[in-house]
């Protein structure tokens, strides 16, 4: 391996965080997009 287990270590958790953060913005764009379509749809 050219990096030391530290630095992996650091990686995995960046990744795992990355990975976090682009499913709560997906999961918040679906909750804005299906509540915008549910308002309209009483309107």
């Amino acid at each position: 391996m050219p990096f030391n287990k530290h630095e992996y270590h650091l990686l995995q958790v960046l990744l795992c965080v990355f990975i976090i953060v682009v499913g709560l913005c997906c999961a918040g764009v679906g909750t804005y997009s299906s509540l915008s379509k549910i308002i309209q749809n009483y309107k």
